[in-house]
């Protein structure tokens, strides 16, 4: 899983590298010229970025077609560009970078649902919920460096 290049070095699209068989499966775009595989799962379904001729959007590979992952949120996900899926896991769940009303880069989590198709998707909405809480995470571990930077360090006689 990954990239490869085109015939002629014209592109690189997502791969997969399937050992056990030996083949090695183009995984096309979303109508532009490249694509990069970035995680699968162990039901096989892989994410990633591809260009779409004009942007790049989070795909899903569910083993035969590639999804654009924006065409999968709900209503309530409107003002949402998913541009890269990095993380699948064997629940479905899909992490990556998006951006909400043409702003800065944001993460999101998209959760399932159990009826839906091809990969279920409820809500469909990146959680803001994990931005904050990320951003507050990242805060604390930089407070806590900077805190061990300026206390004195104790010598042994």
């Amino acid at each position: 899983m990954g990239s490869s290049q085109t015939t002629g070095d014209v592109a690189g699209h997502a791969t997969l590298w399937n050992i056990n068989i030996d083949t090695i499966s183009d995984l096309g775009t979303l109508g532009g010229n490249y694509s990069y595989a970035y995680a699968i799962n162990d039901a096989g379904l892989i994410v990633g970025t591809s260009g779409t001729g004009s942007a790049d959007h989070a795909f899903l590979w569910n083993g035969s077609a590639m999804i654009d992952l924006n065409s999968l949120l709900s209503s309530s996900g409107a003002g949402w560009t998913l541009d890269a899926a990095y993380g699948i896991n064997d629940l479905g769940q899909i992490v990556g970078m998006g951006q909400f009303n043409s702003g800065p880069e944001l993460p999101f989590l998209l959760t399932p649902c159990e009826s839906c198709s091809p990969i279920p998707f409820s809500s469909g909405v990146p959680e803001p919920s994990t931005w904050a809480m990320m951003v507050l995470g990242f805060t604390s571990l930089g407070f806590m460096a900077c805190r061990r930077k300026s206390k004195p360090a104790l010598m042994a006689a």
